[in-house]
């Protein structure tokens, strides 16, 4: 009896041991992970084919819980690519790698936000000139009555700075209705830059997005919500 205690209690600790040492770990579907350990888990089977590149990275922000903010930098115009990949048994890290490698953009990368371990930013060609979400926002508070996403999403009309040098003097023509049921946002930053407040508003309204900078033609410059 003594030895069949000791041999199932040294079982048990063999399987601790070898359960412990098991990396990297394996994720459902729609089981977010918060932090570092995310972009190592191990996916089954990824397969994206004939998706847009934003649409893909969407994919994999509402299947993993993940924040995703991909800024696109090009000289005059964007055209969404078509992804195709089909991965088995990669982490999550290598998902993201190829994705943005099928964008076809020969400088491209991508890092964890130090400030924020489930957000993803994603950066897309260079900046020849001018950085417009380098513009520092002296002080700024969100319009009254409008939900986070509304204003997320119509950055570029909303902050004076922007729209100056995106419309010029001649504004920008509509209206837009305020929030009238739900959440509105209550915001206000001082001496932040653009990218700073994108940053903040996306993770009020734990929103993934995508800024296209056209460096050559501001008035094509989009903010989109994924």
């Amino acid at each position: 009896m003594r030895y069949r205690m000791y041999v199932a209690a040294l079982m048990l600790m063999l399987c601790a041991e070898l359960l412990g040492q098991y990396k990297p770990m394996q994720v459902g579907k729609g089981a977010p992970i918060p932090g570092e350990t995310l972009i190592n888990v191990i996916v089954g089977e990824y397969a994206e084919r004939g998706v847009s590149f934003s649409q893909a990275l969407k994919n994999v922000s509402q299947r993993f819980g993940l924040r995703v903010g991909i800024r696109v930098n090009v000289t005059t115009e964007f055209r969404d690519p078509l992804i195709n990949i089909n991965l088995k048994n990669a982490s999550l890290r290598e998902v993201i790698n190829q994705i943005v490698r099928a964008s076809g953009f020969v400088q491209s990368e991508w890092y964890i936000d130090g400030s924020d371990a489930d957000a993803i930013n994603i950066e897309l060609g260079r900046i020849t000139g001018a950085d417009l979400l380098a513009t520092r926002i002296r002080n700024w508070s969100a319009p009254e009555g409008y939900s986070p996403d509304e204003v997320l999403a119509n950055l570029l009309i909303y902050l004076p700075e922007l729209r100056q040098k995106v419309y010029g003097s001649s504004g920008v023509a509509g209206n837009r209705m305020p929030v009238q049921q739900g959440c509105v946002l209550i915001y206000s930053s001082e001496g932040q830059t653009v990218s700073a407040i994108i940053r903040d508003l996306a993770k009020i309204a734990n929103r993934s997005w995508m800024f296209v900078f056209v460096q050559n033609d501001l008035k094509k410059c989009r903010m989109l919500l994924l």
